[in-house]
């Protein structure tokens, strides 16, 4: 894995929000998608992540689903979510998706642009196709 770019595993363009825009708008984008992590962005520059998590954790605070439209992703996000450099391998990655408590890391490039997300599903992903399929029938049995 040392050497193996990080563009060999990550998404390309991914989903995103605003800071401005409702948590509603996010958790409809992160259900509609079927995705975990959305970055926030503002003007192409990353200026936070916000995960289904975070707003499952605040759902289950506000018990009327209602007052959800007027929070905005800026109040919820993380503001200064650990991120990876675009030029890292999957060594780098694997490092640091698991040194945290947490399983995305956007990837940027200079000056916090946005270019990519890289999960720890995507990670482990990619080791499954690296390990060789036994065909004797044998899988699942331990």
């Amino acid at each position: 894995m040392r050497g193996i770019a990080i563009s060999r595993i990550m998404t390309v363009d991914p989903v995103t929000v605003g800071p401005a825009d409702s948590v509603v708008t996010a958790r409809e984008l992160l259900e509609s998608r079927d995705i975990h992590h959305l970055p926030v962005v503002e003007d192409g520059i990353l200026v936070g992540i916000v995960s289904s998590a975070d707003l499952l954790k605040l759902h289950a605070l506000n018990e009327r689903s209602e007052d959800l439209s007027a929070i905005r992703v800026a109040e919820v996000m993380e503001a200064e979510p650990i991120t990876i450099d675009i030029s890292a391998d999957l060594i780098d990655v694997a490092a640091k998706l698991s040194d945290g408590s947490f399983h995305a890391l956007p990837v940027v490039e200079a000056g916090n642009v946005l270019v990519g997300i890289v999960t720890s599903t995507d990670l482990i992903n990619h080791l499954l196709m690296q390990v060789p399929r036994s065909d004797t029938g044998s899988e699942g049995t331990s």
